[in-house]
């Protein structure tokens, strides 16, 4: 049965279009962001509740309604929360530090995993326009329901997301989980097919 635990990190499994598979590893974002950011985690957080977005469709489109929460939240009298340098969207807020937070490893040799850092993976073009938008959404969702949601609801959404996308858990830190991938695959292709969505 998976706990949540504000310690655990995401590991998102992706199999791509020739059969092999790469993980994104991402860690929860510290305290002091959500403290920064907890009126547009709020808000996202009531959209999900307020439209019926649960484990099944949240995941999809939870970075586009973080996105529009921020962009309609006003800062001041001239900005809203998704503008400026440490905006949601700035290159130093929120949704710059869950890609800092998160790692790309894919396979460079016989059971060999090599870390990227995610917005490295994205600036070089190692992640497709599609997988990028699976990862930011997966990573809001799980980023706005572990903070933000009642404690007898986290644990549900984060099961129910963590089942329909084969997502896991783990206290692993980037290096230690792409150690255990190294004895627990061997080749190229790892771990079976997710179904056709």
């Amino acid at each position: 049965m998976l706990e949540i635990d504000k310690s655990l990190n995401l590991v998102i499994p992706i199999t791509r279009n020739d059969e092999t598979k790469i993980y994104i590893h991402a860690t929860p974002i510290r305290y002091e962001f959500f403290e920064k950011y907890w009126k547009v985690l709020g808000k996202t957080y009531a959209e999900f509740t307020h439209h019926g977005f649960d484990s099944l469709t949240g995941p999809s489109l939870a970075a586009i309604c973080l996105k529009d929460v921020a962009e309609n939240t006003a800062r001041t009298q001239s900005t809203n929360w998704w503008q400026g340098d440490d905006g949601v969207g700035g290159k130093t807020g929120l949704m710059a530090e869950i890609r800092r937070l998160s790692n790309v490893l894919t396979l460079s040799g016989v059971g060999e995993w090599a870390t990227t850092p995610l917005q490295v993976a994205f600036d070089q073009n190692h992640i497709t326009e599609k997988e990028r938008r699976k990862a930011e959404n997966l990573l809001v969702f799980f980023t706005v329901v572990s903070l933000v949601a009642p404690e007898a609801d986290g644990p549900k959404l984060v099961k129910g997301m963590a089942y329909v996308y084969e997502l896991q858990t783990t206290l692993l830190n980037s290096t230690e989980f792409a150690n255990s991938l190294k004895t627990s695959t061997t080749g190229g292709s790892s771990g079976k097919k997710p179904p056709a969505s």
